[in-house]
């Protein structure tokens, strides 16, 4: 009998990395918006060195994801960006520059 096949898509999400609390400072204090988008992006999807102009898309997210990493940012900054920021701002630097504005 021939072991069934796993489809990609039924492979576990990544667990995220904890998300530090804001300070007084910031966020964080010391971390740029972009660094931190950076780390989350990272943690999301497993893709270390995401250049800020890549799209979320096309380094291996996929709705789903998308929709995890929007609550998470918005947890962490205390944004209340909708479910489809990630289609209307798809790399890290159009994020920052929303989340900065």
């Amino acid at each position: 009998v021939p072991a069934p096949v796993v489809p990609v898509s039924a492979a576990p999400a990544p667990v995220a990395a904890p998300i530090p609390a804001p300070t007084a400072d910031g966020p964080a204090a010391g971390d740029s918006v972009i660094e931190i988008l950076s780390g989350l992006w990272t943690d999301a999807l497993g893709v270390p060195g995401i250049g800020l102009d890549e799209d979320f898309f096309d380094v291996g997210g996929n709705s789903l994801a998308a929709v995890a990493l929007v609550d998470l940012i918005n947890r962490r900054f205390g944004a209340r960006l909708g479910a489809g920021a990630m289609f209307e701002f798809p790399t890290i630097r159009l994020l920052a520059g929303t989340i900065e504005g």
